[in-house]
């Protein structure tokens, strides 16, 4: 059955047991235009061409009451009666489908009016427009779309060109977009060497960042960088660190770290002093305070814009002509202008000439002292029994001739060591004259501990010595300076323990020259 609205002038009437297949034409405009809010476009047509049509037909059978003027009861009257043709080709009909269309017509722009008359399903700009002024809102003049554009040279190419204004970029259309134009508002200088350029990565290693770590670096505690990743050290391996004032430092490996992306090798190295603090994690024994307003921070830092244009770079005669800037080049090429294609290329090519200075030596060669491995003294007892007597005199009284009368005061002692010189325990022909070595010597009677670092003044690889009951071959260095301590000293005694100064010196020669790389820098770019 079709749907009149409530106040159409025909009501409908129903049968509810009828099917409706021969209902027929009906009245059925004006139709609803209720929307529901949020829509993006309305409905606020009351009908088409067809209901137009179907309505007028409809009426042509209605009809009218009448009051009767003799004061009767009213009478229904038809007025179209006689008009019974409905055939499409009838001047009738052929009149009510011509209204039918201006009705068409007309409801279909009082629905496309009503559309622009609210800011969501209004499509023209200019409905916008006036709705915005009457909140009292006026939008800006537009501007012309823009975009920051990056040019990359062939690698081929050599000497600087410039990219005049006014060249058209076109960008890559996307499925159902169309290629957008965009033209350059200034001359563009350009190089091969600025296709793509990068902030500078590495930076050279000092004597503060190796032995103390840079503060701005995730690696904490005393360290350095070397090239290659084939630097065969490893855990405890000794190091001399010369910083260019010709006094070494002594440190050993903590642990070695290859690189093979990077092409160098961290190593760690053991830290001078060790700082016990019970543990606890802090001076106070609290765990650390998380703070939350440098996170934050960093956070809602807005992302930085590049200048629309060069006018707009911050100029500052201070910065502008300090070392390092392009200010000069531009000075030099203005004078010169024969410069313009090779200062930039021979300025990126020269080799710095300041050098840090700083050497790192692996210690190869690890040796003991002559004697070192030797058993301690024995006698043998009438009766076949061996009993330890203790361990060989350094310093010893020489023996004593019934027949001669000798006083105490002229007693000359006999030092089976040397001051300034040193014996090894076998015989090592990779140590050289005037090359740098560690004698690590520990505590004794005879000598204090102590880290001596020297350079070998004498070297003498084919000798052979006998001492504390041994004969072997060694190797004898002149140090230049004092390793032991013999003068004054009394002859050794049983008791003693000067021979540990033997037992416990460790020699570190045969220095290896490591090429020393730069440290990177992990900080992020700013400023």
């Amino acid at each position: 059955m079709k749907t009149k609205c409530a106040d159409c002038c025909f009501p409908e009437t129903t049968d509810p047991e009828a099917c409706g297949c021969c209902e027929g034409v009906d009245v059925i405009t004006p139709l609803s235009t209720y929307n529901r809010p949020g829509l993006s476009a309305i409905r606020y047509r009351i009908g088409a061409h067809g209901d137009f049509l179907e309505t007028m037909t409809a009426k042509l059978t209605g009809y009218s009451i009448e009051a009767d003027p003799d004061g009767e009861s009213p009478r229904k009257t038809y007025p179209l009666q006689g008009l019974t043709s409905r055939n499409q080709d009838d001047p009738s009909m052929a009149l009510l489908d011509a209204w039918a269309v201006v009705a068409d017509v007309l409801t279909f722009y009082q629905e496309r009016l009503a559309n622009e008359g609210y800011l969501r399903t209004a499509t023209e700009r200019r409905s916008v427009l006036e709705l915005a002024r009457l909140v009292g809102y006026r939008p800006r003049p537009g501007v012309a779309a823009s975009v920051f554009l990056a040019y990359s040279l062939d690698q081929n190419f050599e000497g600087e060109t410039v990219i005049p204004a006014g060249s058209l970029a076109r960008s890559i259309p996307g499925p159902g977009e169309l290629p957008q134009s965009f033209e350059t508002s200034e001359d563009l200088r350009a190089r091969t060497q600025w296709n793509n350029l990068r902030p500078r990565m590495t930076r050279p290693q000092t004597a503060a960042t190796i032995m103390n770590g840079a503060p701005d670096s995730a690696v904490e505690g005393p360290r350095l960088y070397l090239k290659g990743i084939n630097t065969n050290l490893k855990a405890n391996a000794p190091l001399l660190i010369d910083f260019g004032n010709g006094q070494p430092v002594f440190r050993r490996v903590k642990e070695v770290l290859p690189d093979a992306t990077a092409d160098h090798t961290l190593v760690l190295l053991v830290p001078e002093t060790i700082i016990d603090d019970g543990g606890d994690g802090g001076s106070n024994g609290s765990s650390p305070v998380f703070e939350f307003g440098s996170l934050i921070g960093e956070l809602t830092l807005s992302a930085s814009k590049q200048p629309a244009n060069s006018l707009r770079l911050t100029r500052k005669l201070e910065s502008q002509f300090v070392a390092k800037t392009e200010t000069g080049y531009q000075t030099l090429t203005g004078f010169a202008p024969q410069l313009q294609g090779t200062l930039a290329l021979a300025a990126a090519n020269a080799e710095p000439e300041f050098e840090s200075g700083i050497k790192v030596y692996a210690l190869r060669s690890e040796a003991k002292l002559f004697g070192h491995n030797v058993p301690k003294r024995t006698r043998i007892l009438d009766d076949g029994t061996v009993t330890i007597i203790g361990d060989w005199p350094i310093i010893e009284a020489p023996p004593i001739i019934l027949s001669e009368a000798v006083s105490d005061a002229a007693v000359n002692f006999i030092f089976h060591e040397e001051e300034t010189a040193i014996y090894l325990d076998a015989r090592y022909d990779n140590i050289l004259p005037d090359a740098w070595m560690v004698v690590d010597v520990q505590e004794t009677r005879l000598t204090a501990m102590q880290t001596l670092i020297v350079t070998a003044q004498a070297v003498e690889t084919n000798r052979t010595r006998s001492e504390y009951g041994m004969t072997a071959p060694t190797t004898r260095i002149e140090l230049g300076a004092s390793w032991i301590n013999l003068e004054g000293m009394e002859a050794s005694q049983v008791t003693d323990n000067d021979f540990n100064a033997l037992r416990s010196t460790v020699v570190y020669a045969q220095p290896e020259l490591l090429e020393l790389a730069e440290e990177p820098i992990e900080i992020p770019v700013c400023g």
